[in-house]
């Protein structure tokens, strides 16, 4: 019964997160060319004033996102030519990707 509820909870802590394909090899610290590669160019640049970072913008359409809706966007947040971050653009602070 244990091994039921843990594996339950882990199915529905992955339907719950919105990824990008090849997300899941995305690492921090990736160089802006390496996130090219395995991405291909982003539909959308954002940038923000007084924000060091380059936000590198897909469509992730075939996700549901952690809010239900389907549609969501990923982005990837590059400082100093690297990985610093990503995740669903509105949870990376991202209302309005262009798109």
């Amino acid at each position: 019964m244990r091994k039921f509820f843990l594996g339950a909870l882990l199915v529905l802590t992955a339907a719950g997160c919105s990824t990008l394909t090849g997300s899941q090899v995305l690492q921090p610290g990736m160089t802006r060319a390496e996130v090219l590669e395995l991405f291909g160019p982003p539909v959308t640049l954002t940038t923000r004033d007084g924000d060091p970072a380059e936000y590198l913008n897909y469509p992730a359409d075939a996700i549901q996102s952690a809010r239900g809706e389907i549609g969501a966007t990923y982005s990837i947040a590059i400082v100093d030519g690297r990985v610093n971050a990503h995740g669903e653009s509105v949870r990376l602070g991202l209302s309005d990707v262009g798109f």
